[in-house]
C-alpha cells in the first residue's frame, strides 16, 4: 500500500479502507460513499441485492436455519410438511429412477418363481452395470408390484 501525504478525505470510498485498514470504525459518510459505490458496482455487474424469501415454504425454513434463526411457524410447518414427504419418498429429490423399478419388475417376471434380495441385485446391475446395490435395494423394498416372504429363514421376492 503506497502512502501519501493527503490521504481521501472522509465520505470517500478510500477513506472507508483508510478506516478499516486502521481498524477504526468508518465514520457514517465514508459509510454511506462505500454502500454507494458498492450498489454501482454490483448494478453495473448485474449483481442484485438476493431476493427475499417466501415465508410458509421449505426454502423459508433453510433461509432462517442459514441466519441462525428460529423459523417463524408458517416455515416451520412447511418444513415439517416436506420432510414428512421427503420420508415417504414422495419429493422429487427421493424419487428412484422409474427405469430401476421397471428393471426389478422385469427380472421378477423373467426370472419367475420367487428370489432373494441378492440375486434380485446381482441381476439388475448384470443388465445395468452403473446400478448401485444400495439403490436397488431402497427401490425393492418401496415397490408396490412386489411382496416378500420368508421361506426357510430367508427373505424372498415375488410378484403380487
Amino acid at each position: 500500500m503506497t502512502f501519501t501525504k493527503n490521504p481521501a478525505p472522509c465520505g470517500t470510498p478510500q477513506a472507508y479502507s483508510r478506516h478499516l485498514y486502521h481498524e477504526e470504525e468508518p465514520c457514517d459518510d465514508c459509510k454511506q460513499a462505500h454502500t454507494d459505490e458498492m450498489r454501482s458496482y454490483r448494478h453495473s455487474r448485474g449483481i442484485h441485492r438476493a431476493r427475499r424469501w417466501k415465508h410458509g415454504t421449505y426454502a423459508g425454513a433453510q433461509k432462517h436455519a442459514a441466519l441462525g434463526e428460529t423459523p417463524c411457524d408458517p416455515c416451520r410447518l412447511a418444513r415439517n410438511e416436506y420432510m414428512r414427504e421427503w420420508r415417504r419418498g414422495r419429493t422429487s429429490v427421493r424419487r428412484r429412477p422409474a427405469w430401476l423399478n421397471e428393471l426389478i419388475v422385469d427380472v421378477l417376471e423373467t426370472f419367475g418363481g420367487s428370489m432373494t434380495t441378492r440375486e434380485i441385485i446381482e441381476a439388475v446391475i448384470r443388465i445395468r452395470p452403473g446400478a448401485k446395490p444400495a439403490s436397488v435395494h431402497r427401490a425393492l423394498f418401496r415397490l408396490d408390484e412386489v411382496e416378500n416372504f420368508s421361506q426357510l429363514g430367508e427373505r424372498r421376492w415375488r410378484l403380487n
